[in-house]
This record gives C-alpha cells, structure tokens and sequence, in this order.
C-alpha cells in the first residue's frame, strides 16, 4: 500500500463530488485513509449505484450532492 497516495487527497473536488465529508458514511473515510482518492471514487461510485450507504445498509439509499455526467 502506498501511503503517500493514502494520505493525500483533493478535499474540493471531494467536497464537490461527494459532499461534506461529515456527511460521509464511515466506511467511505476508511477507504480514503487506507488506500487513498482513487479508491474512495470507485467505492463511492458502486454505493451510489447500487443505493448502499454503508457496508451491509440496502436500506439507507445515498444521493449525489450533484449529478456527475460522464
């Protein structure tokens, strides 16, 4: 694990995409600190498709603070 990439990130371009992190579900601020920005993405990116808020919730759907076209 390359904990340079772990511990920096884009905390505005975050905020924009993803909200206030204190809005965040838990798991999402694990996975930013332990294996950094990109891997957050990707694990934001599944749980906003697939409605997850945190890891075993089907029930808490998340929203995007803006939608984000491709």
């Amino acid at each position: 694990m390359d904990h340079a990439n772990s511990t920096t990130a884009d905390w505005e371009a975050l905020t924009q995409i993803l909200g206030h992190h204190t809005n965040w579900p838990e798991h999402w601020h694990t996975t930013l600190a332990q294996h950094g920005q990109a891997a957050l993405l990707q694990q934001a990116s599944h749980d906003l498709a697939t409605g997850v808020r945190s890891s075993g919730d089907e029930h808490t759907p998340i929203q995007p603070t803006r939608q984000v076209s491709a």
